[in-house]
């Protein structure tokens, strides 16, 4: 799985870049990256984010690159955005999706005299491929449209150049790409994504979803298509079901709405005896303990620090946050909404339930463990 995020405007789109990318986090947990254009040509930046959240890894990095245009990825398969020198210029390349002809198309392009770097624990990166067949083409737009036609599976892709950002939607569409505009009437910046649900908080509104196989080019003057939407689409159910985050919509359809009306058909056929709910609407600052059972929490809104033990990790919408017994935990909502989830707990002790209500918690540091360096602090 993974995401991409484009923007282009008159100014610097770095902030706007950064964070627009780690809206993607929760469709990925291996990679991150973004890369500019501006004055100084092009710059990229790439690093693992499986033991550490994206913007983490990337927050001083954000602050010293320089640029007008940008594109960022988020893949659990393939280090991204890769800069190249090729006919048609200097360019970099995001792709995110699933080629299941893989081998068969190395193979060709080996023969072909093409070369690969090795990628820690052997394979070729995705997004070496696309521009290895977008190069075959007599210019980028038909090189994308033929390489679409020979990948086997779903690839969407973002191709960023000195005249802006080429965006292209998978040949079915089986993976949304959303357009945006400033909501800034007099400020020209665009933006393409995997989530439109990015859009809103970074001051962009949602213009328009990419067609399956559509190619457009997002420049400082706006957004303009290039080839038209094929007659085919297969979107993938599984985005409302799973990967999706709440807060989107694909193509009109809610996600959000789509899994409550799941809910509702799923829960007409279950005799479920329910212990409690449980609503946090501002922080569950408590390092406390759990005894002899395991949680469950499943993110539904908001945003939430999570400490286990020695470990603090950022959780998400969509995202299942595992906590095993006997473990020191702590869960802090960090965003400016109510954290809502759902909540599951096995049969045991539930120990720092009682303690919170009768304000017995002990206190971390002192008579438990302490939480985690970089850890929000225990609340009283």
């Amino acid at each position: 799985m993974g995401g991409i995020f484009g923007v282009i405007t008159q100014d610097s789109c770095v902030q706007t870049l950064f964070y627009g990318t780690d809206y993607h986090s929760h469709l990925g947990t291996e990679h991150g990256g973004m890369a500019v254009f501006g004055a100084k040509g092009f710059y990229n930046t790439i690093h693992g984010i499986s033991q550490a959240q994206f913007k983490s890894r990337f927050v001083d990095d954000y602050k010293k690159m320089e640029g007008y245009a940008g594109i960022g990825a988020i893949d659990d398969e393939s280090p991204q955005p890769l800069i190249f020198r090729s006919k048609f210029g200097v360019y970099a390349v995001v792709a995110t999706g699933l080629i299941t002809n893989k081998n068969k198309l190395v193979g060709e392009l080996l023969n072909e005299g093409a070369s690969f770097t090795e990628m820690a624990g052997g394979g070729v990166n995705n997004a070496e491929i696309v521009a290895s067949l977008i190069n075959r083409g007599d210019n980028i737009v038909e090189g994308i449209a033929s390489m679409r036609g020979i990948i086997e599976g779903s690839i969407c892709v973002l191709v960023l150049t000195a005249e802006g950002i080429y965006a292209a939607r998978d040949k079915v569409g089986r993976f949304p790409l959303a357009l945006g505009q400033s909501k800034n009437p007099e400020r020209k910046s665009y933006v393409v994504a995997t989530e439109a649900s990015s859009f809103e908080n970074l001051g962009y509104e949602l213009k328009r979803f990419l067609g399956p196989g559509e190619i457009v080019l997002l420049s400082s003057e706006g957004i303009k298509q290039l080839k038209p939407e094929g007659n085919e689409k297969k979107i993938c159910s599984f985005l409302w079901i799973y990967t999706g985050s709440p807060s989107s919509t694909y193509d009109g359809i809610s996600v959000e709405r789509t899994r409550e009306r799941c809910g509702i058909y799923l829960a007409k056929r279950d005799n479920v005896d329910v212990d409690f709910v449980e609503f946090y609407k501002e922080t569950c600052d408590r390092f406390g303990e759990i005894i002899n059972t395991k949680n469950d929490c499943y993110i539904l809104s908001g945003e939430g620090e999570l400490c286990i033990n020695s470990e603090i990790e950022i959780i998400r919408p969509g995202q299942l946050a595992y906590i095993p017994p006997h473990s020191f935990h702590q869960l802090t909502n960090i965003s400016s909404c109510p954290l809502i989830m759902l909540y599951c707990c096995g049969k045991g002790t539930v120990l720092h339930g009682m303690q919170e209500l009768q304000g017995t918690l002990p206190k971390a540091g002192e008579d438990i463990p302490p939480v985690p360096n970089g850890g929000r602090k225990q609340r009283a």
